[in-house]
């Protein structure tokens, strides 16, 4: 994505989340736009929100895992992911093939 497009694709997001600060796509959404720039915290921000608001989505539970081993912080990963398997172990399969990438 170029620079102009993620700029508009950015303030497009922050426009829904005015309108609607629980629309959990949107802050996945601008998260990807946020670490495609390099953004990791307000990334990660973003991420954690989308927990916030659906603790049991898996995708923003990886993606957070993502950010926090770019960031370094694998063990954090690691717990993160371990916590999700605790709320949700129906996601096992699921965690253990993304762990294998």
């Amino acid at each position: 994505m170029g620079a102009g497009k993620a700029d508009d694709a950015a303030a497009e997001y922050n426009a829904a989340l005015q309108i609607d600060p629980y629309f959990r796509e949107a802050h996945e959404n601008l998260a990807t736009v946020l670490a495609a720039r390099g953004d990791l915290e307000g990334a990660r921000a973003h991420l954690e929100q989308a927990l916030r608001l659906d603790p049991r989505n898996l995708r923003a539970t990886t993606r957070v895992a993502e950010v926090l081993i770019r960031q370094g912080k694998v063990q954090d990963a690691e717990a993160l992911l371990n916590g999700m398997l605790r709320l949700d172990p129906g996601n096992a399969m699921r965690i253990c093939t993304w762990r294998k990438r």
